[in-house]
């Protein structure tokens, strides 16, 4: 998954490219997900990944975790832990 977020002046913008996982949990009818910075410097299968160096700041996460359940029609239990630098 790719992000960029436009930082105010005169902070620089901030990317990130990171691998995610999910998993259902059925008796639940949830999903828990991990997510971390893609490989660096490497093809990611088979296609080369590019970053902005010249006009974002690469943020790296750890591994993090989220959890995500529906509770209605317009309504969603979402937690998640980050774990990213800078």
């Amino acid at each position: 998954m790719y992000q960029k977020f436009d930082a105010p002046w005169p902070m620089k913008d901030r990317e990130d490219i990171v691998e995610v996982t999910c998993y259902m949990v059925p008796n639940e009818d949830a999903l828990v997900f991990s997510f971390e910075s893609a490989p660096q410097n490497e093809d990611w299968f088979g296609t080369n990944i590019k970053r902005d160096k010249k006009n974002a700041v690469e943020m790296l996460f750890n591994k993090s975790f989220g959890y995500i359940k529906p509770l209605g029609p317009n309504k969603t239990h979402f937690k998640f832990i980050i774990n990213a630098d800078p």
